[in-house]
């Protein structure tokens, strides 16, 4: 019987200085390209507000790009956690 339990995968990406993207590699890649991601953006002390939301772009099997608006500038970062979760249809 074939498994019912989804690939999810989970992590952390740092965006930092004059960068509004970051690369998500996946170790293993996901059967397709339907899977969902959930992001969730922290904003450390001291770094500037306003940030829109983050966003996904170029997906595939193997990762995934995470894009803000407004680059952190300097020192300062953004931290935004992620999980990406295939769609599956029992």
């Amino acid at each position: 019987m074939p498994s019912t339990i989804p690939y999810t995968k989970s992590g952390t990406v740092t965006i930092t200085g004059v960068a509004t993207t970051s690369a998500v590699a996946f170790t293993t890649a996901m059967p397709d390209t339907s899977y969902a991601v959930v992001l969730d953006q922290e904003t450390p002390a001291g770094a500037a507000v306003g940030f829109e939301s983050p966003w996904v772009t170029l997906k595939a099997t193997t990762g995934f790009t995470i894009n803000i608006n407004t680059a952190p500038g300097g020192i300062l970062t953004v931290q935004v956690n992620w999980q990406a979760i295939e769609h599956h249809n029992p």
